[in-house]
């Protein structure tokens, strides 16, 4: 959900300029013309033309004025004083936009949710990577990066150590390549990253078949109440994606070396259970014979 301002002005009460004679004229700034101007907004020269002299009736003054020869034989350009209203309708726009979005925040208070998606792992028990491997023909990490992509997150970013995994997606989601050894470190480069949300989703890259319906319902409890940590799960079996609040990211990022997310319900925090559509959401690929036997399960 967003704010959307749509900025008119008035003659007493008849409307004279909004957007449509702001993009006339605009196009008129750069095409030389009010019937090329008009086609390109996909309108009737006898309209356009209407609004431009209901526009310079309302202000008093001509909005464009005639181009005499050139190659083109002639055409319509911008008056100096059109130039001058057009910077300020501008100006105008952009405060009221600004002051919008501030009143908007204040009253609706959404958080602000990030998507960590952690494509970090050794691949210990797979003997290869398995995040490049090919899961019913695509890349297994594609799968998360696609969800994370789907979705209106205030900010996402993939955090790897592979650059294969790098060159297959630094196009489609901002990548961060390092080289830290230990799953604790990975943690904290994603919630330094992205410290400046209320929320972190850490998704799993080996986790191919996670739903968005899933995920969004784990968005929608935590706009609800931003203080608590969610996970999906099923059948009281709780596991990932995690969405950790902010007042988890200080020992996210001093968690002890090896540990995960994990190591903070040991520790006593109680998360909130989200359950999956089916328990297929809970799979994540640790070997070759799970990549197999993914084959056969169901698709996102």
């Amino acid at each position: 959900m967003k704010p959307v301002i749509k900025c008119y002005l008035y003659e007493d009460s008849l409307k004279f300029f909004g957007e449509g004679p702001y993009r006339l004229l605009k196009g008129i700034e750069r095409l030389s013309s009010l019937r090329a101007a008009a086609g390109e907004e996909g309108m009737a020269y006898s309209k356009a033309f209407a609004l431009i002299k209901n526009a310079e009736q309302a202000l008093g003054f001509p909005l464009t004025e005639k181009k005499v020869g050139g190659k083109s034989g002639g055409g319509s350009v911008l008056t100096e004083r059109a130039k001058e209203f057009l910077s300020k309708y501008e100006l105008w726009r952009e405060k009221v936009n600004a002051a919008c979005l501030t009143a908007y925040e204040e009253v609706f208070h959404w958080p602000k949710i990030g998507c960590a998606v952690m494509a970090s792992g050794r691949s210990k028990r797979f003997f290869g990577n398995k995040l490049t491997a090919s899961l019913r023909g695509k890349p297994l990490a594609s799968y998360a990066v696609a969800l994370a992509t789907s979705i209106s997150f205030d900010k996402r970013m993939l955090l790897t150590r592979s650059e294969e995994v790098k060159a297959l997606f630094f196009d489609t989601i901002p990548v961060l390549l390092h080289d830290k050894p230990h799953k604790s470190e990975a943690i904290a480069l994603a919630v330094t990253a992205l410290e400046d949300m209320d929320g972190i989703l850490f998704l799993q890259a080996d986790q191919p078949f996670v739903k968005e319906e899933s995920v969004r319902a784990m968005l929608s409890a935590f706009r609800k109440n931003p203080n608590a940590c969610y996970r999906l799960s099923f059948k009281g079996t709780l596991s990932s994606p995690v969405l950790f609040p902010k007042r988890l990211f200080d020992p996210l990022k001093h968690l002890a070396e090896g540990q995960g997310g994990s190591a903070l319900f040991a520790d006593g925090e109680k998360p909130i259970g989200i359950e999956a559509q089916s328990e297929d959401e809970l799979f994540d690929v640790d070997t070759r014979e799970d990549l197999i036997l993914g084959q056969g399960a169901p698709s996102r």
